[in-house]
């Protein structure tokens, strides 16, 4: 687990806004929208490449925000309209693919080398690892459109925000 390498106050603060969107769906987030009614958001955890995570979670309710387990990040994105148009293309492309994310109760990080995605349903979390090399657009594989989509996100992130 490369979360080993982040110590301290960062290290909290992150696991604790993991763990809300983790939980968001329970703790009172809405139906999602019928462009994706099977899918209320997504968490998104990449390996960092000096140790540690960086999550992308994207919610149905306009948040967007991405943070990492060292400290740092980009909270409340989805106010800029390219951050919500990327955001909701990915919503609607998960609410298509949900079938390839088995239900998973747990909320480990994934195996090095791998990127897991949660996807939060009405119904239950679901979850499922990618390599690395997909998530980064190495090497192509069904999955490669939805990492894509996931690396518009960001991108629509770092453009909208300083």
């Amino acid at each position: 687990m490369r979360r080993k390498s982040a110590a301290g106050k960062p290290a909290e603060t992150y696991d604790k806004l993991r763990q809300l969107a983790l939980d968001a769906v329970t703790l009172g987030l809405g139906p999602p929208p019928e462009e994706h009614p099977e899918v209320s958001g997504v968490v998104v955890d990449v390996p960092g490449s000096g140790g540690g995570w960086a999550t992308l979670v994207v919610m149905h309710d306009g948040t967007t925000s991405m943070y990492t387990s060292t400290g740092g990040g980009t909270l409340g994105g989805g106010a800029h309209p390219s951050v919500a148009a990327a955001s909701n293309r990915l919503l609607r492309m998960l609410n298509v693919a949900v079938s390839l994310f088995p239900v998973c109760e747990g909320s480990d990080h994934p195996p090095e080398g791998r990127v897991r995605w949660f996807v939060l349903t009405p119904a239950a979390r679901r979850a499922a690892d990618m390599p690395e090399d997909v998530f980064w657009g190495k090497v192509q594989h069904p999955t490669t459109p939805l990492a894509m989509a996931a690396q518009a996100v960001v991108t629509a992130l770092r453009q909208a925000t300083p």
